[in-house]
This record gives structure tokens, sequence and C-alpha cells, in this order.
């Protein structure tokens, strides 16, 4: 089984994301998967400009001269597409905009019907990613997912999400959630390695991980609030004790 992880987050590998994906990737090579990691925040994958070049003019290759190639060539060799990503605006980073938009290459220009649906046929036949997406936010409850989960849900994905994830840099720092920390890491950990048998993460498992981080630390949202709060007001008043008042 091979198994391509991208970070999508701005943050790269100091992102509350990698601190997600680290056990999940982790319980898939114990599970004997041959992963790859990717940071999109390191690759030079830029934005599609429409020109639909990569259909007319160079079939199945963009014009723009960049890591896109690069980043064909490892999707197409992988069985699974795990992504993870903070939420931007409801939706997903710039960078992981961009990795999708240049997806276009690898599809071909006809329109065609599926289930009732135009769609466009795969330049790869036979080659269908599973997807699994990992996505947090810093806001405190589920519901800021809902957009997302419709937009995933047309590539067949059901994305694990986690509200609150601004939470997990705190759970690190702090001994008396090192328990929850741990069953927190462990249950992605399980769920990666069920992912090397199988290819997928099951309903179960992702249900117990498809929560917000503080309820694995019995925080209530109020007090994340607070928690975030203060912690704004700390960074701001170093710079304007007026400013750093907050609500």
């Amino acid at each position: 089984m091979k198994v391509l992880a991208i970070n999508g987050s701005p943050r790269a590998r100091r992102s509350n994301t990698r601190r997600l994906l680290a056990p999940l990737l982790e319980g898939a090579r114990e599970g004997g998967a041959d992963v790859e990691e990717l940071c999109l925040q390191e690759m030079d994958v830029r934005p599609c400009t429409g020109c639909f070049s990569c259909w007319t003019k160079t079939p199945g290759k963009c014009v723009q001269q960049d890591d896109g190639p690069e980043l064909h060539e490892s999707m197409l060799a992988c069985d699974v597409l795990v992504l993870g990503f903070g939420l931007y605006i409801n939706s997903v980073p710039a960078g992981v905009q961009a990795m999708l938009e240049r997806m276009l290459p690898l599809v071909e220009p006809w329109l065609t019907e599926s289930g009732g649906t135009t769609t466009h046929p795969t330049r790869h036949k036979g080659k269908d990613w599973r997807w699994v997406v990992v996505c947090n936010c810093g806001f405190p409850e589920q519901e800021h997912f809902a957009a997302l989960e419709a937009r995933f849900g047309q590539f067949g994905a059901q994305p694990i999400v986690m509200a609150a994830g601004e939470f997990l840099p705190y759970m690190e720092s702090a001994p008396e959630l090192a328990e929850p920390l741990r069953a927190l890491r462990a249950a992605l950990r399980d769920a990666g390695k069920e992912l090397a048998r199988t290819g997928r993460i099951p309903e179960e498992m992702r249900a117990k991980l498809n929560r917000p981080v503080i309820d694995w630390a019995g925080v209530t949202a109020e007090e994340y609030r607070r928690f975030g709060n203060e912690a704004f007001r700390q960074a701001l008043k170093a710079l304007d004790p007026i400013a750093g008042a907050g609500p």
C-alpha cells in the first residue's frame, strides 16, 4: 500500500495539521504502508490559469514551469492520498486550492455522464484514488466544517474534521493533559494502521476522531474561548496595553 500524505498548511511542519498527521502516518508505517510525505508550503505549485493547454496543446501536461509535475508523479504512484490542512474561511488554504486546481491535467476534456452528473474522465485508466482528508480549525464547534464536508463529499471522501485544533500545542505543554493527548494520538495511530491494511479508515474510527480536540481534554467551548482570548490579549499587550483589552 503506497500512501501519499500532503500537508497543505501554510504553517508547514510547525502546524497543528502536522500534529494530527504525524501519529496517523506513524500508524500507517507500522501497518506496513510505504508513506511519502510532501509539504505544499515547501513546493512551488501555482494556481491554474485556466488556459486549457493541458487539454488542447500539451495533453496531460501543464505549461507552467513549477513543481506541479513532481506532485502529479507522486500522486499517480500512490494508492491512498492523505490530505491535511487547517480550515481557512470555511474552506481550504490557498496552497491546497492551487493543488486541487492543478489536477486538471490528470483528467481529459471530454464531458461524460456519471450517476446523473456531468464530469471529466480520468486520463490514467484504472487510477481511482482513495481520499483521506484530515482538517482542523480554530473555532470549537464542528458546524464550521459543513461546507468543506460537502465539497470533499463530491470526491467520495468523508473528512476527519476536528474543531479547536489550536488547543493541541497547549495539550503538549500541559502535564495534566498528557493522558488525553496520548489517547488522541493512539486513536490516530490506530486509524493509520487500518488505512495501511485496507486503504480506508472505518466509519467507527472516523466517528471517534470526528470531534473537537478539546473534547479529549474535557474542556468546554466557553473555556476554550476564554483561553484563546487571553492568549491574543497577552500578545497584543506587548504592542499596546489598550489594544490588548479584548472582549
